[in-house]
């Protein structure tokens, strides 16, 4: 499991969750005035059934499969790829956003690519 920690200001932005034994959250929702003290003021949806749990992502006090994480993200970033004069090839040590932007940034006449690189984070 490579899930990283609960951020309740990330899952209301939107941040992709899972429970702990792996399945989606299709929906999340914090209710902001909701008395938080002893209870649970967030809602969720996995599989089609509405679920609550604590600001902390947690359904229970105790470890439970229905706890929420943050997923992992893939997130593509763009590099450029050139050759040297001494026929030895190398990436520039930039990442940028898109390929425009990269493409916009190469070394001619040594640029040789832009090409994708994804991270799982």
């Amino acid at each position: 499991m490579n899930y990283k920690p609960f951020d309740l200001e990330l899952a209301k932005q939107g941040h992709p969750l899972v429970t702990r034994d792996g399945r989606t959250v299709t929906e999340f929702h914090h209710f902001d005035t909701a008395d938080a003290r002893g209870s649970q003021p967030c809602i969720y949806v996995v599989d089609g059934t509405i679920h609550s749990c604590s600001t902390n992502g947690r359904y229970r006090l105790a470890d439970d499969e229905r706890d929420l994480f943050l997923a992992p993200v893939e997130v593509t970033l763009w590099v450029n790829v050139g050759k040297s004069a001494i026929w030895t090839y190398f990436t520039t040590p930039t990442l940028y956003e898109t390929e425009e932007e990269a493409g916009n940034n190469n070394y001619p006449p040594i640029h040789i690519a832009t090409v994708p690189v994804t991270f799982t984070i």
